[in-house]
């Protein structure tokens, strides 16, 4: 197997001009290998928008920056050029796209503010307690069960089967929805689809539990939507 190509940028040029030198970088390497956008897109299964923002270095149009940054990992490594040189080539800062809200589980938890403790309530929760294990140990030698009424079991929540209604020229709700329906409503709408997977342990396999634009977002004709599907949990 062949070593990944190395970028040789030139040692004296700063930083910010090191940057501009990786879009063209990667058109070089891709026309060289005689590879059009759309067979990058199919063997990588990253959008070609996507692709050809790396090569103009419109990072400004890309995802969140972790999926950005594994954008041109994928893409470098697909072309044989060192892919951690490549990652390091871009902007150290990348710019967040409006509407994309930090996966489930990566939002920093407010801090809690905690009531001042009262030994009344605590007198009385005992009481309470106290009583319903009375209760509970009672009951049975009276008849069967506990003596208690049965609760209804938690229902599970029921996840959409269908887009909920939208107006036109907003970007749907796709939360929850299974990736084949957002899919083709996607298309039906003349809008191009672009895809993360990744793994959830809130949302099933298969369903959408992240999207950009967000949802009521304005959007036009051809502009690309970022849907981020759930692989299920990690396995053991």
């Amino acid at each position: 197997m062949s070593q990944p190509q190395p970028l040789e940028f030139p040692s004296e040029l700063p930083p910010e001009e090191r940057v501009t030198l990786i879009g063209d970088r990667l058109r070089e390497a891709r026309v060289t290998r005689g590879l059009t956008l759309e067979d990058v897109e199919r063997d990588t299964r990253i959008s070609r928008h996507y692709l050809q923002a790396l090569e103009d270095e419109r990072f400004d149009v890309l995802p969140a920056p972790i999926y950005a940054r594994g954008f041109m990992r994928s893409y470098a490594a697909h072309l044989g050029l060192d892919a951690t040189e490549a990652v390091l080539s871009m902007p150290s800062e990348l710019p967040r796209p409006e509407g994309l809200e930090p996966i489930e589980g990566l939002r920093r938890q407010p801090a809690t503010n905690w009531p001042t403790f009262d030994p009344r309530l605590a007198i009385v929760v005992a009481a309470i307690t106290i009583a319903v294990a009375l209760l509970l140990w009672i009951a049975p030698r009276f008849g069967d069960g506990t003596g208690l009424p049965e609760l209804p079991s938690a229902s599970v929540p029921t996840l959409p089967s269908t887009v909920p209604l939208f107006e036109q020229g907003t970007t749907p709700n796709f939360q929850g929805v299974e990736r084949a329906v957002a899919a083709a409503l996607i298309e039906e709408l003349g809008l191009e689809l672009a895809v993360v997977e990744t793994h959830s342990t809130t949302m099933p396999t298969g369903r959408v539990f992240e999207q950009a634009p967000a949802p009521g977002a304005e959007i036009e004709t051809g502009e690309v939507v970022t849907l981020v599907i759930s692989q299920g949990p990690v396995s053991e």
